[in-house]
């Protein structure tokens, strides 16, 4: 059984990304609330500074990248559907 437009398995995908896409958010999210409430302000030593880099890739710069993969993969996989329909 098909849809209009899509198969189970481009569905399955696209729901895949878009599970993807809210879990970037909700990280992201989660990263603004805790900078809000204990910013970084105190590095005294390179131990301080490499935690504090590791902090902002996990909280702010991979979240952001998956947002922008997923949303782009998404649209990606839509236009070649769209393409091999017509």
């Amino acid at each position: 059984m098909r849809l209009n437009r899509y198969s189970y398995l481009d569905l399955g995908v696209l729901t895949l990304l878009a599970g993807i896409w809210l879990m970037a958010a909700a990280t992201l999210l989660m990263g603004v609330a805790l900078m809000s409430h204990d910013p970084y302000v105190e590095i005294t030593n390179a131990s301080d500074v490499l935690l504090s880099i590791v902090k902002v890739f996990g909280m702010f710069v991979i979240p952001i990248m998956l947002l922008i993969g997923t949303t782009f993969g998404a649209a990606k996989m839509t236009s070649l559907r769209e393409g091999r329909r017509r």
